[in-house]
């Protein structure tokens, strides 16, 4: 990862530390947390939108295929695994099984090649990746392809990002959103918790998605196991 990524990456960490200082003027039940936040989250979809404060909540909702572990390497999320073919201009990318969305969906090639089309168009990051690509294809039902024009070494990195990333949503949500944010009603990811509702100036609710798929590996990071300790 280059230098401006991992300062990037090290600001938001600094970020959602002081976020989780702030809960010795917060409080909590047995179940229940509640934290203070120094202002208001402009949206939660992620693609289209780079607000710090929107990554600090968006990433407990949504997921993308890659994430960064504790030394800032991009390393698998909701994917399995990758096969790296011809020179590193072909990229086979498949997806864990049995991973589903807040609204019971199993997540399919069909939701990320969506979600990876929307974000391609509209968000920054993902047309600086696919300005490399020359072809996205399904290849199976579990299963995205990558055909670059040439090798693209940072290819991981990119897809790797929370902040202005390719977070996936169900392909229903995905293919019809532009540029615009996705509304509340489209907040339907595959984190450990769920969007519930938003009070303008008040506060954003999220509850415990107890179907949520947590991957095997020790937590690291942003990456590994991640646990809903509160409802």
């Amino acid at each position: 990862m280059g230098t401006r990524s991992a300062k990037l990456l090290r600001m938001l960490s600094v970020s959602v530390l002081c976020v989780l200082m702030l809960f010795s003027a917060a409080w909590a039940s047995e179940d229940v947390l509640r934290v203070a936040v120094i202002d208001e989250a402009p949206s939660l979809d992620q693609q289209v939108i780079t607000s710090d404060l929107t990554t600090m909540i968006a990433i407990h909702v949504f997921e993308g295929l890659y994430t960064f572990d504790s030394k800032y390497n991009p390393v698998p999320m909701l994917v399995k695994e990758e096969e790296v073919k011809d020179d590193g201009k072909l990229i086979v990318i498949r997806l864990r099984e049995g991973v589903t969305f807040h609204n019971g969906k199993e997540l399919t090639a069909d939701d990320v090649y969506a979600s990876l089309s929307r974000w391609s168009q509209f968000g920054s990051r993902g047309s600086v990746l696919f300005n490399n690509i020359e072809k996205m294809e399904q290849t199976g039902k579990y299963e995205i392809t990558l055909h670059f024009k040439q090798a693209f070494a940072p290819w991981k990195n990119l897809l790797a990002f929370m902040n202005g990333g390719p977070a996936i949503y169900p392909k229903e949500i995905a293919e019809k959103a532009d540029k615009t944010p996705i509304p509340e009603t489209g907040y339907i990811g595959t984190g450990p918790y769920k969007f519930v509702e938003r009070s303008p100036s008040r506060y954003i609710r999220l509850v415990r998605f107890d179907e949520y798929a947590a991957r095997d590996e020790a937590s690291d990071g942003y990456a590994g196991k991640k646990e809903a300790n509160f409802k």
